[in-house]
């Protein structure tokens, strides 16, 4: 499973002049961790991982009114 998403990264005194990181995302089940890339290309050839975030313990949403739509919370940051 892989796709575009946003990442906002939350709290500080200036938390609503963050804007939103749109970077492609890819599921990694056995290690039940999002791994994410500048960009599809960069994906595809695993060349410049720029992170990844283990999903042990993080807390997955539905957005009200989309159907396409979830966030994803996990420490102090929000993916949507």
């Amino acid at each position: 499973m892989e796709s575009y998403l946003l990442m906002k990264s939350q709290g500080g005194a200036l938390n609503f002049l963050q804007s939103k990181k749109k970077l492609y995302f890819g599921l990694d089940e056995l290690e039940n961790r999002l791994i994410y890339y500048k960009d599809k290309a960069d994906f595809v050839k695993r060349r410049d991982c720029l992170g990844t975030i283990s999903l042990d313990g993080s807390v997955c949403s539905l957005v009200d009114g989309n159907l396409c739509a979830f966030t994803l919370q996990y420490s102090l940051h929000l993916i949507i």
